[in-house]
């Protein structure tokens, strides 16, 4: 295990991981920053990270983006979610390990696995924020059912996205809502209120949030990167040490 883990960390990897780094920042960054969206787009890079060089090495560059991130714009409130970038770094390797980055699924079970997570979804946010919640779950499993069975990407892309988001609304709402009380200055405080406005507890608007922004966050990053491993080519691919996460035949 140990041997596999140093073996991520080639010198290919060792540069693409502050490139990863910078690519989150600058995104995250005008997103949030400046544009103030109810989305993130941060963990771009570390998906890169994660499907090129493994678990670890992308979960490294989730949480050295949030580190200096807050360092250099003076941003502490980025900090603490160190740790939901780790975990995304983590939660994607492993889905690329399993080939979702390169499988393609029959219409049928992909609709079917994309009706099964996006199900998950739903119940989640209804338990925890009533109908609001799983109304806004729903309308985020229709839209990726109909982009699925457009074939726009493959199944399995977009249900690593929603999977992951929904693990990273569940790590981040304790620290946004214990941390930060929920006000984190940035266009998702939009949905914490409305959440909040329902009856919901600091918790569970939290979670709430997170379960309507993380899910589809991650389903267009998981996309974006998609898109860009499709532009590299195999031989280029091939020299990363996780080249059999998106080469078929490597």
């Amino acid at each position: 295990m140990l041997s596999k883990i140093k073996s991520d960390f080639t010198t290919l990897t060792l540069a693409l991981i502050p490139v990863a780094i910078v690519i989150n920042i600058v995104v995250g960054q005008i997103v949030q920053g400046v544009l103030k969206l109810p989305v993130y787009l941060d963990s771009i890079g570390t998906i890169l990270v994660a499907v090129l060089a493994g678990p670890l090495a992308g979960a490294v560059t989730g949480a050295l983006s949030n580190i200096i991130w807050g360092i250099v714009f003076n941003m502490p409130n980025t900090i603490p979610f160190a740790i939901t970038a780790f975990a995304i770094g983590l939660v994607t390797g492993l889905w690329a390990i399993l080939g979702w980055f390169k499988r393609e699924l029959p219409m049928a079970q992909g609709l079917l696995a994309v009706l099964i997570v996006g199900g998950l979804l739903i119940v989640i946010q209804f338990v925890n924020s009533g109908p609001l919640g799983a109304g806004l779950a729903i309308a985020l499993t229709v839209l990726v059912l109909v982009l699925t069975a457009l074939r726009v990407f493959p199944a399995l892309v977009a249900v690593g996205g929603v999977l992951t988001g929904i693990v990273a609304a569940i790590v981040s709402a304790p620290i946004a809502a214990f941390v930060f009380g929920g006000v984190m200055g940035t266009g998702t405080d939009l949905l914490v209120a409305l959440f909040e406005a329902t009856g919901a507890n600091i918790l569970q608007a939290s979670l709430g949030q997170g379960l309507v922004s993380d899910p589809f966050d991650k389903f267009v990053s998981f996309i974006v990167v998609w898109i860009i491993l499709r532009g590299l080519s195999p031989r280029y691919l091939a020299r990363f040490p996780r080249a059999s996460n998106v080469i078929k035949d490597a």
